[in-house]
């Protein structure tokens, strides 16, 4: 029988082996390491590690333990913090670039999902969200929304409210990168985090 411990990740319980403890505390340090003297760092890692306990969550059955073949899955999924390297940092500006070559370093793609994007709302997020989803230009949608009560006897309005009440907003930036149908890694957590940092500093 393998020793077990009783850890918190981003304030979920859960029981891990003592092998895939050690394996897990080296990645985190590794991060810790790689992000502590960088802007938003502390806010990267808690973005991290966030989603580490959702992965960790969603494949560990109740009252399961966390083995150190699933602590390696997760490592994989996530990636390494030096898989963004210096150089595709200076070329952050090409936003297409560098998320082409940030998803395109692992196999995993997740599914895209449909959230409301609070970030670009003119009341819920809801057709900027529904743009995303689908790959639209935010503004078409907005103009479609405009126009369907016109053929629609006033339909949409009902339909806009139940989504702006039924659709969750895309709040943390593992659900921001969902919304766009990225790979949730330590990459992209970092880039989407530098993003909304030089977008906020912009305003000011």
């Amino acid at each position: 029988m393998k020793k077990t411990i009783s850890i918190h990740i981003a304030g979920r319980a859960f029981f891990i082996e003592e092998e895939a403890y050690e394996n897990l505390q080296a990645y985190q340090q590794k991060l810790e390491n790689w992000f502590r003297k960088r802007e938003s760092g502390a806010e990267i890692i808690e973005d991290i590690e966030a989603r580490m306990s959702e992965l960790f969550a969603a494949q560990t059955p109740a009252n399961g333990v966390i083995t150190a073949d699933k602590v390696r899955e997760v490592i994989e999924t996530m990636g390494q913090p030096e898989d963004f390297s210096e150089a595709e940092e200076e070329k952050a500006g090409d936003t297409e670039g560098a998320r082409e070559s940030t998803s395109s370093q692992l196999p995993l793609r997740i599914r895209k999902r449909f959230f409301r994007n609070i970030d670009d709302k003119v009341f819920g997020g809801v057709c900027s969200g529904l743009a995303a989803y689908l790959n639209m230009d935010t503004l078409l949608v907005r103009i479609i929304f405009v126009l369907l009560p016109f053929f629609s006897v006033g339909a949409v309005f009902p339909v806009y409210l139940v989504l702006w009440l039924v659709v969750p907003a895309a709040r943390t930036t593992a659900q921001k990168l969902e919304m766009r149908g990225e790979n949730v890694t330590v990459s992209n957590i970092e880039r989407m985090i530098r993003e909304q940092y030089e977008k906020v500093r912009a305003k000011f």
